[in-house]
């Protein structure tokens, strides 16, 4: 998946986790700067369950990216930046409830099969 800021996507794909349990996304503050977010421009929220007690989120509105089998699904949505644990730490994506799930049609895991589905809908 790559990010979008207005006209500005990330210089190259990176990885992201699904997380059923997470509220929100996150993603490592170096791919917000790698689409020239003033990533610390705005408020800091606390988030929990991010591996430390105390990391703060900056939440920004950008374009999620994502290319499956050649087609282009995007949309903005809010999503918090983070420079400390392991979403910053790996430099990948946390793709939460609001923000990706709610988004989407179904999301399907099949572990015997190694199978990973997503339906969603293209906007016309």
């Amino acid at each position: 998946m790559r990010l979008d800021n207005n006209g500005i996507r990330s210089s190259f794909p990176f990885q992201s986790i699904v997380d059923t349990g997470a509220d929100k996304c996150l993603f490592s503050a170096d791919l917000g700067e790698d689409i020239n977010l003033d990533i610390k421009s705005v408020k800091p929220v606390r988030v929990g369950g991010a591996g430390k007690d105390n990391i703060y989120a900056y939440y920004h509105a950008v374009d999620l990216v994502f290319d499956f089998d050649g087609i282009e699904f995007k949309y903005q949505t809010q999503v918090g930046f983070v420079d400390a644990g392991m979403v910053a730490e790996m430099g990948i994506g946390l793709l939460g409830r609001d923000g990706f799930l709610d988004k989407i049609e179904s999301l399907r895991f099949v572990q015997k099969k190694e199978l990973f589905e997503i339906e969603y809908e293209l906007p016309c």
